[in-house]
């Protein structure tokens, strides 16, 4: 368990390289969460189609190779079966899911309620990143006002996004 939270530590300070070495190493000796993690970065950092396989084994394993399992599914054409691995990882309470979702439901389907729904399940279930597009969405219906408090609310969970639409907002 160690050598995999060196994995993720290594990763969420940039050292992506080291990190891929450190999991593959933990994958090559049969653990299977850090087979899921090393297909989930490598997607990430190549969008290699075939690494299909690995996500999909990893999917119930590591929610973010579910999310990379939808990533793929949805730009090798296969949107309704991205938009249920999606809902599926929602559904299990993978945080992780929600702000992909809701983007779904705004490109693919241009369905706005829903990836409002989305963001908001998301930002209930602690993705402060959510707040960033529902404040897109709310600033494309008119209502400034809550735009600006869900970029004030981002920026203030590290969301920098947020925090250049609040800077370029003047607030």
């Amino acid at each position: 368990q160690g050598g995999l939270q060196l994995a993720l530590l290594l990763h969420e300070q940039g050292e992506h390289e080291q990190a891929i070495a450190v999991a593959a190493e933990l994958a090559a000796t049969g653990d299977d969460v850090a087979a899921a993690v090393v297909a989930c970065w490598r997607w990430a950092a190549s969008h290699d189609t075939s690494l299909e396989v690995d996500l999909r084994a990893g999917a119930d394993r590591f929610p973010g190779a579910r999310v990379a399992l939808a990533s793929l599914l949805r730009v090798t054409g296969r949107a309704p079966e991205a938009r249920f691995t999606l809902e599926r990882g929602a559904k299990l309470g993978e945080v992780q899911a929600w702000l992909p979702l809701g983007n779904f439901y705004v490109e693919d389907l241009a369905d706005v309620e829903a990836a409002e729904e989305a963001y908001r399940a998301g930002i209930a279930a602690g993705d402060g990143y959510c707040h960033h597009n529902l404040a897109v969405l709310l600033a494309d219906r008119g209502d400034l006002d809550g735009a600006v408090e869900h970029f004030r609310l981002g920026a203030a969970d590290g969301d920098d996004l947020a925090a250049r639409a609040l800077r370029e907002l003047g607030g």
